[in-house]
């Protein structure tokens, strides 16, 4: 299975096999799916890739997975939010940028609030340190010191 290729050395193969394999996420097919507890090991074994390039094919995968099927994360989950803090702290700005977009997709999952409620005091700084405003809310920002603008638009780094 492709999943063998996970463990080559070679980092061309570790991407293109985790890439492969993340553009049937969204599909499933049943092989997929009876292969998923393989799968999630090999994700867990490729979170620390010292590519930043698999490192983001992980968290592109972790972000479909809880779209799409989060009941496959559910087991993991303290896990995954674990990984995804400290993903969202990594030197590439693309592996973080792309940790970033799993707390959106997680906020929209069918998962029980409750999960996510003790990692609060450490994800709310890990966002707000990694929020970027758009240029016209830098200046508003400067402009009024004391005050958040009500139409202030702004995305993650």
């Amino acid at each position: 299975m492709m999943t063998l290729l996970f463990q080559s050395p070679h980092v061309s193969l570790r991407k293109l096999a985790l890439g492969t394999i993340n553009q049937f996420i969204l599909l499933m097919p049943p092989v997929l799916f009876m292969s998923m507890d393989t799968y999630l090991q090999g994700l867990f074994v490729l979170a620390i890739d010292p590519s930043s390039e698999v490192r983001k094919l992980v968290c592109s995968a972790f972000v479909q997975l809880i779209e799409v099927r989060p009941s496959f994360l559910e087991p993991h989950l303290c896990n995954v939010i674990e990984y995804m803090l400290q993903v969202n702290n990594d030197p590439d700005e693309e592996v973080s940028l792309e940790g970033c977009e799993f707390w959106s997709v997680f906020c929209e999952a069918p998962l029980p609030p409750d999960n996510l409620r003790s990692f609060l005091p450490r994800l709310i700084p890990v966002l707000l340190s990694n929020m970027a405003y758009a240029d016209h809310d830098e200046s508003l920002l400067d402009a009024e010191v004391n005050s958040f603008p009500a139409s202030s638009t702004f995305f993650f780094k």
